[in-house]
C-alpha cells in the first residue's frame, strides 16, 4: 500500500461518526487519530482521497485537513450552502455562485452542481488550489482562480497552511505572497458581470474586506450573501463587524441569519438592530463553544425563502 492509500484510510477511519460506532468500531477511530497524529507530528502531510458527509464524489485533501472529521462530528456543519442552492435553483432556476476561499472545492461539490449552473472559484492557497483544480476539474462549470481578494489591489502573505485553514496575513514576512484583487474587479473581468446570486466568502479574518471590494456586485446583483464573522481574527474586530451593518444596508440588505461555528441557527437580526449585533458578536471566545458566527444575508424580497433553508 502506497503512503496516499494509507493516509487516505487514515483520514477516512479518523472520520467516521463515533456516535453511530460500535465499540470496536470506536475503538479503529481513535488509532486512526491516533496514527495520523504521529504522521503530522513526524512532518508529514500526504494526499488522500476520501468520502466526506454531505457530498457524493471523494475528495482530494491533505491528511491535515480537519473538515472531515467536523463534518462527521457536527450534523449542521457545512449544511447551509447545499440547503441554500436547492432554495436559488427552486427561485432562479440556476445557480451561480462565486466562491471566495475555495479551499479544495467542498462548499462547491455540496450544492451538488446542476446543468446550468455556474462556479467562479477563487482559492490563493498554493497548498489548497492543486486540490481545488482537481476536485472540480470535472465540472466544466467551475473557473478556479489562484487569487486573493481584497477592498484593493496589493499583496497578501500566506504561511504553510495546515487543518484546512489558509491563515493569511497581511505582511511581506509569509512564505508566499498571493497577488490581492478586488472581487468587483474580478467579476468584471472573468465574469463580464453575469449574474451572481450566491456569494460565499471563507477566507479566516479577511471576509471584510473582500465584501467591501464588492461593493458594486452586491448592489447590483443582491446574491445571497454567506460569510465568516470571527471577531478574533479580524482587524479591530467587533467594530469592523458592527459596521457590516451600515455597509449591507446601503446595498439594500435589510436581515441576516446567525448560524454558530457548528451549523447551528441562533439567531436573526434586522441590519438596523445595533443592540442584537452586539448581543450576537459578545458571545465568540476563543474558549468557546462559539468560536464564530456565519451570516448570511438574505436578499431583498427573498426573506420568506428562508425557512426552506434554515426550518424556521
Amino acid at each position: 500500500m502506497n503512503i496516499s492509500k494509507a493516509a487516505s484510510r487514515l483520514l477516512q477511519n479518523a472520520s467516521r461518526d463515533k456516535d453511530a460506532a460500535t465499540a470496536w468500531g470506536w475503538l479503529s477511530i481513535r488509532v486512526a487519530k491516533t496514527a495520523r497524529a504521529v504522521v503530522l507530528h513526524a512532518g508529514g502531510d500526504p494526499a488522500c482521497l476520501v468520502h466526506v458527509r454531505g457530498i457524493e464524489l471523494p475528495l482530494r485533501m491533505p491528511l491535515s485537513h480537519r473538515m472531515p472529521m467536523y463534518r462527521a462530528r457536527h450534523r449542521r456543519y457545512d449544511a447551509l450552502p447545499a440547503e441554500l442552492a436547492k432554495t436559488i435553483r427552486k427561485s432562479r432556476g440556476t445557480l451561480q455562485m462565486i466562491d471566495v476561499g475555495a479551499n479544495v472545492g467542498d462548499t462547491i461539490l455540496s450544492t451538488a452542481p446542476h446543468a446550468g449552473d455556474r462556479y467562479l472559484a477563487i482559492e490563493p492557497h498554493p497548498d489548497f488550489f492543486p486540490y481545488l483544480v482537481a476536485n472540480t476539474q470535472c465540472l466544466e462549470s467551475v473557473t478556479c482562480l489562484q487569487l486573493a481578494c481584497g477592498e484593493a489591489s496589493g499583496i497578501l502573505g500566506f504561511d504553510p497552511a495546515f487543518g484546512g485553514t489558509a491563515a493569511p496575513r497581511a505582511d511581506r514576512s509569509a512564505r508566499h505572497q498571493l497577488s490581492v484583487l478586488p472581487l468587483d474587479q474580478i467579476w468584471a473581468e472573468q465574469w463580464l458581470r453575469a449574474p451572481v446570486n450566491f456569494l460565499k466568502i471563507d477566507t479566516d479574518g479577511f471576509d471584510i474586506v473582500v465584501l467591501h471590494g464588492a461593493a458594486g456586485l452586491l448592489r447590483s446583483q443582491q446574491p445571497w450573501v454567506l460569510y465568516e464573522c470571527d471577531v478574533r481574527l479580524t482587524e479591530s474586530g467587533l467594530e469592523r463587524h458592527l459596521g457590516m451593518r451600515e455597509f449591507l444596508g446601503d446595498a439594500g440588505y435589510r436581515h441576516v441569519i446567525a448560524f454558530n461555528n457548528v451549523g447551528e441557527q441562533v439567531a436573526r437580526i434586522s441590519v438596523d438592530d445595533a443592540k442584537s449585533w452586539r448581543r450576537l458578536l459578545a458571545t465568540q471566545s476563543a474558549a468557546g463553544p462559539v468560536h464564530y458566527h456565519d451570516l448570511l444575508v438574505l436578499p431583498p424580497g427573498e426573506e420568506s425563502a428562508s425557512e426552506s433553508i434554515t426550518g424556521e
